[in-house]
């Protein structure tokens, strides 16, 4: 493969002259060695081949993975495999709209301003909020975004995060909070239900609630449990004169109360269960909604609705003092662009969707995701993990090597669900299953009997 590279001899030695390294291998020394891809694997090819060999090996390698279409998947944690209808492929891949990247100077279109403007509307309407952004790079950095918010907002240093938070969005709050000074606490949810209780401001110290900024919980949460004391939590927080922000699905709007309905000051989610397929885990849609006083803190772009000098209406980007190119430094955020593509192809899924096919999509996941669950509890295969009301998603506690249980599940043509000891070391057994309205009953059966199968063999 060395053949393929352009770098000369003489250009890779007076690179590590400069560097002060020894060898190329040095370069690379910061990366695992279990994330390296073995030097013999990188020679397959071998030092000279034609086009045709060539083909011939990029093909067969190609052919060793499998398209997620492939397999009906019950694995979710944040990327979900909802149905996209047609129509969103046809429309928003439209020449006007399908650009390399997103349009920096928005104004000059007013199609693509008013694509943005009822994005806003529809964001606004399934968190029960009353405005909203033009989106965010993803579900995770916009909940970090709502962080800062709170914190230039009340002027305060505490973020209280609920226990049962994604672990990744955990995770990127940690990085945003550790450049900007801000100090997380957890609050540990009810041990029965998973759920955040009213009351779980008493757990922090009378400093913590003294200086506290925000307090963030999604729903449904981690474990798939819908938090259902979103009022209580709000009007604690209130009372100390903090926020309240919640990471919410989308697709719950067809069935719950809205956060926004219920008190929150700020929700956030990740919207690529509403017309986007997973695409290798992207590209994402962070959504971002929240009060109307909160307006001027709202980090990214805004377009508002007016009407231009004939009376015609009009579309502008507004409010635009919050942004880089006009406060610099001292700007609300650096996010200066949207996923305006992204933000299209949800626009035009709730578009068709409407109130009522949201709500069917949400019910059909609701029955089906129950009805996998009994169906694995009765395997006996895994013992029931969380209690509270799930939505689409739910945990086990798992009595068999779930390892095993995906493999055999993928070579039946099934995605399975995810073990938990990857992101939580201290829940070894405990697996996580998504069921959207794709699947089948077919597909629940066949994934409990393999189950069983499996906890017959092991004696569970």
């Amino acid at each position: 493969m060395s053949g393929y590279i352009p770098h000369t001899e003489a250009d890779v030695r007076i690179m590590l002259e400069r560097l002060g390294l020894k060898d190329v291998d040095e370069l690379f020394a910061e990366i695992p060695p279990e994330l390296k891809i073995a030097s013999e694997e990188l020679d397959a090819v071998g030092s000279g081949c034609d086009e045709l060999d060539l083909l011939r090996h990029f093909r067969a390698a190609a052919a060793r993975n499998r398209e997620a279409a492939e397999a009906a998947s019950f694995l979710g944690a944040g990327c979900y495999d909802h149905h996209v209808p047609a129509a969103v492929d046809q429309l928003a891949g439209r020449s006007e709209f399908l650009t390399s990247y997103t349009p920096y100077q928005a104004e000059l279109s007013q199609g693509t301003l008013q694509a943005i403007f009822e994005f806003q509307s529809q964001i606004a309407l399934i968190t029960g909020m009353e405005i909203a952004n033009a989106s965010l790079y993803d579900g995770a950095s916009a909940l970090a975004e709502a962080m800062l918010l709170a914190a230039a907002e009340t002027r305060r240093h505490t973020v209280a995060l609920s226990d049962n938070l994604h672990p990744r969005y955990r995770a990127v709050l940690e990085t945003y909070a550790a450049v900007r000074g801000l100090t997380l606490r957890t609050l540990q949810s009810d041990a029965g239900t998973r759920q955040l209780e009213a009351t779980a401001l008493a757990q922090l110290s009378a400093e913590d609630r003294g200086d506290l900024a925000l307090v963030v919980l999604q729903s449904p949460n981690f474990s798939g449990v819908i938090e259902n004391q979103i009022r209580g939590l709000a009007a604690a927080c209130h009372e100390e004169k903090s926020l309240l922000a919640v990471s919410w699905d989308p697709v719950a709007a067809g069935l719950y109360r809205l956060p926004g309905d219920d008190g929150a000051d700020i929700v956030t989610g990740e919207g690529q269960g509403i017309g986007t397929r997973r695409s290798f885990g992207g590209p994402g849609l962070g959504f971002m909604a929240a009060r109307q006083k909160l307006l001027r803190r709202l980090p990214g772009r805004i377009v508002g609705e007016t009407v231009d000098g004939s009376g015609r209406r009009a579309y502008v980007l507004t409010i635009q003092a919050r942004e880089q190119h006009i406060r610099r430094e001292r700007a609300t955020s650096n996010i200066c662009t949207n996923q305006a593509l992204i933000a299209l192809r949800s626009t035009i899924h709730l578009a068709l969707l409407g109130p009522q096919g949201l709500e069917e999509v949400a019910r059909r996941s609701y029955l089906l995701a129950h009805h996998a669950h009994e169906r694995l509890l009765e395997s006996g295969a895994f013992s029931a993990e969380n209690q509270g009301p799930f939505f689409k998603e739910f945990r086990l506690r798992a009595h068999i090597d779930t390892a095993e249980l995906n493999r055999r599940l993928l070579a039946a043509g099934i995605q399975g669900g995810l073990r938990l000891g990857r992101l939580l070391p201290q829940y070894p057994d405990d697996y996580l299953v998504a069921v959207t309205e794709r699947r089948t009953l077919e597909e629940i059966n066949c994934f409990a009997r393999l189950a069983a199968e499996l906890a017959g063999e092991e004696g569970a």
